[in-house]
C-alpha cells in the first residue's frame, strides 16, 4: 500500500536529484529527466492514494450534489446522461442521489458527458 511515508521518501529522492543537477553540470539533462520522473511519480502517488478499491474516500454526497448541479447547469435531463454512460436511468438517479459508491472511473465519464475536469465532481 502507498503510504505518505512512501511519497516524503519520493519527495526527498526529487530534493537529492535537484542537489545532483547542481554538483554534476555534465550530467544536467539526465539529472534533469530523473527529476521529471520523480516528480511523475510522486504525482501519481498521490492520486492512487485517493483511490481505494471498494471504500470511497471522498465525499459521496458532496460528489452527487455536484453532478446533480452540473446536469442542470447543462439542462440535461437524468436519462439523457444514463443514455451516454450506457446506464439506466435508475442506476444513474441512484449515483445521482449518493446511494451508490461512484468509482473514479465513473466520475472521469461523467465529467466528460458534462465537459468538465473529473476533480470538479470531487
Amino acid at each position: 500500500m502507498i503510504t505518505p511515508e512512501v511519497v516524503r521518501n519520493l519527495e526527498r529522492d526529487v530534493i537529492k536529484y535537484k542537489s545532483l543537477s547542481n554538483s554534476y553540470r555534465n550530467s544536467y539533462e539526465a539529472t534533469k529527466f530523473l527529476l521529471e520522473e520523480a516528480k511523475a511519480e510522486i504525482e501519481y502517488l498521490r492520486m492512487s492514494m485517493k483511490i481505494v478499491p471498494n471504500a470511497p474516500v471522498f465525499d459521496i454526497e458532496n460528489t452527487a450534489n455536484l453532478i446533480r448541479i452540473h446536469r442542470q447547469k447543462k439542462g440535461l435531463s437524468q436519462q439523457a446522461v444514463a443514455a451516454k454512460l450506457n446506464i439506466s436511468q435508475n442506476a444513474y438517479s441512484r449515483m445521482e442521489r449518493g446511494f451508490t459508491k461512484i468509482t473514479i472511473d465513473r466520475i472521469s465519464e461523467i465529467a466528460k458527458v458534462f465537459g468538465i475536469k473529473y476533480q470538479e465532481l470531487l
